[in-house]
């Protein structure tokens, strides 16, 4: 996603809004997998932990 925004972004600005909405779903799209590490023990799951702020 990054590299298509990149390099294909007609001004900074296309690019930082596609950057800004990215970090805006990352907190509803990695809560799943959280709960999920967390509920099955995995000692792995801090991926998805460091990215729920």
């Amino acid at each position: 996603m990054f590299h298509w925004l990149a390099s294909r972004a007609p001004s900074p600005e296309y690019f930082l809004g596609g950057y800004a909405y990215f970090e805006a779903s990352v907190l509803y799209g990695f809560r799943s997998f959280a709960q999920a590490a967390r509920r099955l023990g995995l000692t792995s799951g801090k991926y998805y932990t460091e990215h729920l702020y």
